[in-house]
């Protein structure tokens, strides 16, 4: 009998674990936010520079010269830098 109500509480448990995996997690994590903007904008001045390059400091890309498969950012020293993904 004993062994009985050991294995419903495990399937139970079991159970509870499936329904929790299978709920949302991104939802929960959109509700709390950041409040930090430079956390959001952080993916938009993100770049690879290549071998060879300089590593100048990006101020932010230029929404006006964005197409289809390119993105046009603005240097520090006023540069425009094109990244063409494909």
């Amino acid at each position: 009998m004993e062994r009985k109500i050991g294995y419903r509480l495990l399937s139970i448990l079991l159970a509870l674990v499936l329904v929790l995996e299978i709920a949302p997690v991104s939802a929960l994590a959109a509700e709390s936010g950041s409040t930090d903007p430079s956390v959001e904008n952080s993916a938009e001045t993100a770049i690879e520079v290549a071998e060879g390059e300089g590593s100048e400091v990006v101020l932010g890309e230029v929404d006006g010269l964005r197409a289809e498969s390119q993105k046009h950012f603005r240097m520090a020293d006023g540069s425009f830098l094109a990244v063409d993904y494909g």
